[in-house]
């Protein structure tokens, strides 16, 4: 089969067999979690071939693809579905990334989240905020994650 160079369309976990259930995740072994590639990202298709596979009156392809470059690319092959893959030339928006709370946040959702955190630590809120409130420099509208 002759090698094409394909798009992500949306991040995917890669699969080692071509089926979908049950999940058959590629997990390195390395405690990072399962391998992945990511949306806009260039992949290599066609190294085998792809697999029809009938599901609950659904019809599912896979295409093996193959990471070109970022992290481990040569680590990172297995199936996806041909439905999460478009072509070369086409605009794909790249992820911006995880972001797992803003850098700046009000006085409000900082205290509300000291709370919740507080209920799930069995800890008194106050306690939690007073401890930002004084490595934050003690300025009250400085509640940052950067300690700037």
């Amino acid at each position: 089969m002759a090698v094409v160079v394909k798009k992500v369309l949306l991040s995917q976990f890669l699969r080692k067999e071509p089926k979908f259930l049950p999940l058959t995740f590629i997990d390195p072994g390395d405690g990072n979690g399962n391998l992945q590639v990511l949306e806009g990202e260039k992949v290599n298709t066609g190294a085998k071939p792809d697999v029809d596979e009938a599901t609950d009156g659904k019809s599912f392809k896979w295409v093996f693809v193959e990471a070109i470059g970022g992290i481990d690319p040569a680590g990172r092959k297995g199936f996806i579905s041909n439905k999460l893959l478009v072509d070369e030339g086409t605009e794909v928006a790249e992820s911006p990334g995880f972001e797992p709370f803003p850098i700046k946040v009000t006085r409000e959702a900082f205290a509300d989240a000291c709370y919740v955190q507080a209920e799930l630590n069995k800890t008194n809120p106050a306690y939690l905020y007073a401890l930002a409130f004084v490595q934050s420099g003690g300025a009250v509208d400085r509640h940052r994650c950067n300690n700037q």
